[in-house]
């Protein structure tokens, strides 16, 4: 659901009173019947027995960026921006325009996960060992501030963040873990990734009929999934450890730092990103810029909250089973205000399955091992095979001796 802001220049708080506005009540979605429960005193009482979950063996399966353009179109792998500060300290308009919470329902609504394992099965060509265990399926200066120091390696049109996934384990299970990421720091990707994101350009605009055509859909609203995904390659992937979240905050916050840094521990924790850069304003101005390291904080939290996380293990488990015994393997968990746990439920004819049928049949024959069942022939722009846009060997990881990544190359 989009949000717009239409403030542009800061301005003094006016004396007389401001009117309230009253939010427009969303309809609430169509849940199907409930066809069992796991109350929250079952998810609570559960007991360690000695076991420590924690995230492990983490390796980048897929990530691409969403284009800007009429039609659904991303780009794979992708990369998201890179970090390049300000030369100096200089005041930014506050955000305005339409941004979307979830750009993949603004992008492709009818089937907003599709995109995901299309780029999945785009860069891996055949599921590995690690890959067949069970998948448990702003604030408003932050835009500007992205905008002002973040340089993308890609076409401006490109989103300024990346859909990532990675593959880990936790508590014995195989998880993917989709997120966003704000950008990467390059002092700590490696010349690989600067040498590679070069070579690998979608190809910027050189006309103003060109820029201005960019310009005219900057701001489009929700497409279709009737237009056909496309799919063009471009970018290179970014080790994880390169990657940060970004936070902006009035300088007024700065005494609040501890708590701003333990709210965000958890999301930073699943995602594994372990780099926080905290930026603080002073009327648009961002003149105190952190840049930390929050790998001892993120130990921390796993550690204080070892009993939680055996009992999300556990129940990620529960919820496993529970789809076992589905037929067609459709459901939906709800957790409304007033339940006590999660609801299992039926979804109703209304709701669209998640994958459009030839996308189904792809993604069921890559994850039996047989990548080639149901392929229709790529087009001539996606035919490449994963090489690069001036080199005739894949090369979407390319590790060396600068690189810290895990080492899996394609």
């Amino acid at each position: 659901m989009p949000f717009r802001q239409q403030s542009k220049h800061w301005q003094p708080p006016r004396k007389a009173a401001s009117r309230v506005v009253t939010p427009e009540e969303t309809p609430d979605a169509p849940f199907g019947p409930v066809f069992t429960e796991i109350p929250r005193s079952e998810i609570s009482s559960t007991k360690s027995d000695g076991e420590h979950p924690k995230i492990t063996e983490t390796q980048t399966v897929a990530c691409f960026n969403w284009l800007e353009e009429r039609e659904p179109h991303i780009i794979v792998p992708g990369m998201p921006p890179k970090w390049t500060p300000l030369d100096r300290p200089r005041p930014l308009k506050q955000d305005a325009g339409i941004y979307y919470r979830d750009r993949n329902a603004a992008h492709y609504p009818d089937n907003p996960i599709e995109p995901t394992v299309e780029a999945i099965m785009k860069m891996n060509p055949s599921v590995n060992d690690a890959m067949t265990r069970h998948f448990p399926t702003f604030a408003a200066m932050a835009i500007p501030f992205l905008k002002a120091t973040l340089h993308g390696m890609l076409v401006h049109a490109v989103r300024p963040h990346i859909s990532a996934l990675f593959n880990s384990g936790f508590g014995g299970l195989g998880c993917l873990v989709r997120f966003e990421g704000d950008g990467y720091l390059p002092d700590k990707a490696g010349q690989r990734v600067e040498k590679e994101a070069l070579s690998r350009r979608i190809q910027e605009p050189h006309t103003p009929e060109d820029l201005a055509a960019l310009l005219s859909i900057s701001g489009t609203a929700a497409h279709s999934s009737k237009s056909p995904l496309k799919m063009s390659e471009a970018g290179c992937l970014v080790p994880q450890g390169a990657v940060f979240d970004l936070k902006t905050r009035s300088i007024k916050r700065k005494d609040d730092e501890d708590a701003i840094v333990a709210d965000e521990l958890p999301r930073l924790w699943v995602r594994q990103v372990s780099t926080l850069i905290l930026a603080y304003h002073t009327c648009g101005t961002f003149r105190d810029i952190q840049i930390r390291d929050v790998r001892a904080e993120m130990a921390e939290w796993e550690e204080t909250n070892r009993e939680v996380l055996v009992c999300f293990s556990k129940l990620l488990r529960r919820i496993l089973d529970i789809s076992t015994y589905l037929e067609d393997g459709r459901m939906e968990i709800t957790c409304k205000e007033g339940d006590d746990g999660l609801c299992f439920r039926k979804q109703t004819a209304e709701v669209k399955p998640a994958f459009s049928q030839a996308t189904e049949n792809r993604w069921k024959a890559w994850l039996s091992h047989d990548a080639t069942d149901g392929h229709e022939k790529p087009s001539s722009e996606e035919e490449t095979d994963g090489r690069g846009l001036d080199d005739d060997t894949p090369n979407y990881t390319a590790c060396d001796e600068e690189c810290d990544y895990c080492g899996h190359c394609k």
